[in-house]
């Protein structure tokens, strides 16, 4: 089911719902280049975000697409929280 290919995670504004496509693209990944894609998710969503022109060129085409998916998942979320008067 869909609900459990997923993970989610908040804090304060940001959130970050951890699918299972992603853990399917990461994998494949050598350990160092599989640890510098998790790294970077993981301070997109909860730091600032991540200069993707320093990445490996193994890493950077598979966190883009997982980055932009998580930047539109917080854009529903956020659209669903102003709908209902406010964050929680």
């Amino acid at each position: 089911s869909r609900k459990s290919s997923t993970i989610g995670i908040m804090t304060m504004k940001r959130q970050l719902v951890f699918r299972k496509t992603y853990y399917t693209g990461i994998k494949g990944l050598d350990p160092e280049k599989r640890l510098e894609a998790y790294d970077t998710i993981m301070q997109y969503a909860f730091e600032t975000p991540p200069e993707l022109s320093t990445l490996s060129k193994d890493v950077r085409p598979v966190v883009s697409i997982i980055l932009d998916s998580i930047e539109a998942d917080f854009q529903r979320w956020k659209a669903k929280q102003e709908e209902r008067g406010g964050s929680r």
